[in-house]
């Protein structure tokens, strides 16, 4: 008995038939370029029957060096080969060292989907030797780590105060300790930017969100671009201040005590008086 799909149906099937050789969520997101590179190594064309594991071992990047190769989660390990996960930049460099010295190959480990790094395979005496190394070092190498974020934080602080030679001494500390965090990933920490770039937006962000109602519109639902939109003056005007670039309402009065504001009237009423005709002799 034949069974008649709705065209719903049949388009949730169309959707669901396999395309050899094609990924569909790269389609979707426009990078053919890239695909076709990357399904060079695996082409699934030659394959009849494609299976998942064989869709995302074809989204595995190619490795220029020669002695990287990148593999999935799920692949046999290697013989003498263990697993080193992500976190401790000193072993995982010190590894791919060692072990490209002595002509091993290092394996660049990608979850099942082949999409998040989750770190690398390396012979096992290579490993262990490496963890030795790293327990030597690790007072020495704290140490300078420590040296390192001391020099980091001066070098803030220096730019902040030359930026901004006016900015309260506790707004200072509080864009320091969030905006310049280490591992915090804020634009303080930026290495893309030059350090007065950095001390601006650090000093705005701070000054929109502490000193102007940025924070509250956007709980009453406002979006974001228009919630910024009505608090830039205000941010850009105590930028100013903090800058150096202006003074603040209550240093413009005058020593006979009256506002600047005061002060203009009388310079707008000279510019609007007309200017008196010139005077006319009568000659007898």
């Amino acid at each position: 008995m034949a069974v008649t799909l709705t065209s719903s149906r049949k388009r949730k099937h169309a959707r669901r038939k396999p395309q050899p050789g094609r990924s569909h969520s790269y389609a979707r997101r426009g990078g053919r370029t890239e695909k076709k590179k990357r399904l060079a190594r695996f082409p699934l064309d030659e394959l009849q029957n494609p299976t998942k594991e064989d869709v995302y071992r074809a989204r595995l990047p190619e490795l220029d060096d020669p002695y990287e190769e990148p593999c999935l989660a799920a692949d046999p390990m290697p013989k003498d080969y263990v697993f080193v996960a992500r976190g401790d930049p000193y072993v995982t460099r010190n590894c791919k060292v060692h072990s490209k010295a002595s002509a091993d190959m290092v394996y660049i480990v990608y979850d099942n989907k082949a999409k998040d790094k989750l770190g690398i395979r390396v012979k096992h005496e290579i490993y262990k030797h490496v963890t030795e190394l790293a327990s030597q070092t690790a007072d020495k190498r704290a140490a300078a780590v420590l040296a390192q974020d001391n020099r980091d934080e001066k070098k803030a602080q220096r730019i902040l105060k030359q930026t901004f030679p006016g900015i309260p001494p506790k707004c200072a500390k509080t864009i320091l300790q969030h905006a310049f965090l280490k591992g915090s990933g804020r634009v303080g920490r930026s290495t893309k930017q030059p350090d007065a770039v950095k001390a601006r937006l650090a000093v705005e962000a701070h000054i929109r969100h502490e000193h102007t109602p940025y924070d509250s519109l956007l709980d009453d639902g406002t979006d974001r671009d228009d919630a910024r939109a009505a608090v830039r003056k205000s941010v850009q005007a105590l930028r100013d201040q903090w800058a150096g670039k202006s003074k603040p309402a209550s240093e413009s009065k005058s020593a006979t005590g009256e506002s600047s504001s005061d002060e203009e009237l009388p310079r707008r009423a000279t510019r609007l008086r007309p200017k008196p005709s010139p005077e006319v002799i009568v000659i007898d």
